[in-house]
């Protein structure tokens, strides 16, 4: 075994205990098993789809339909264009030279708290 000064980058990332050309990314095969079911239940369920059509179901049914705004975002927002474009200039009107930009782990909820 090399001492630890010797080895490069991608080695000690591997660890001591292991060779170079060994493949560090496998998951576990307990884990990698419940993934693949987990992939082969939303095809076989067509969970893409029903996602898409705001399905709650998918979880428990309850209010996860009121969450699942982020879907169609997209084209609410390409909507409201000349909504951002107005902003936009407001901003530059006035000059602003820093922003502030809330949020916690994509949620919406961190301006809507800290307001």
């Amino acid at each position: 075994m090399r001492s630890s000064n010797c080895w490069t980058p991608r080695e000690r990332v591997q660890g001591c205990a292991r060779e170079p050309e060994q493949d560090y990314h496998k998951l576990p095969p307990a884990l990698s098993a419940a993934i693949d079911a987990s992939f082969a239940d939303w095809k076989n369920n067509n969970k893409v789809a029903r996602l898409w059509k705001k399905d709650a179901s998918l979880w428990s049914g309850t209010d996860e339909s009121n969450w699942l705004g982020w879907l169609n975002i997209t084209q609410e927002q390409i909507a409201n264009l000349i909504s951002f474009r107005k902003l936009a200039q407001e901003v530059k009107k006035a000059k602003f030279r820093h922003v502030l930009l809330l949020g916690m782990g994509g949620s919406s909820l961190c301006p809507e708290c800290c307001a």
